[in-house]
């Protein structure tokens, strides 16, 4: 059993599983979809901690984003 996050959902499914696929285009989707959103939120930030934070938030959903495309590639 694998352990796969999305957004804060936990499911447990079996790597041979015919869902793990959809499930990885899911987060491929959902990760794409929360970088657009960091990009506009730092340029809208106001100050250098706003928008530090807000960049190490989405260099982490780039790891998160390249996670996914790996597990849809294996």
């Amino acid at each position: 059993m694998d352990n796969v996050s999305t957004d804060g959902f936990h499911i447990n499914i079996e790597r041979s599983s015919p869902l793990l696929p959809e499930i990885s285009k899911m987060r491929v989707f959902v990760a794409c979809e929360n970088i657009k959103t960091f990009h506009r939120q730092i340029a809208a930030a106001r100050d250098d901690a706003d928008r530090g934070l807000l960049t190490r938030m989405l260099w982490e959903e780039e790891a998160n984003l390249a996670a996914a495309r790996a597990a849809l590639r294996a």
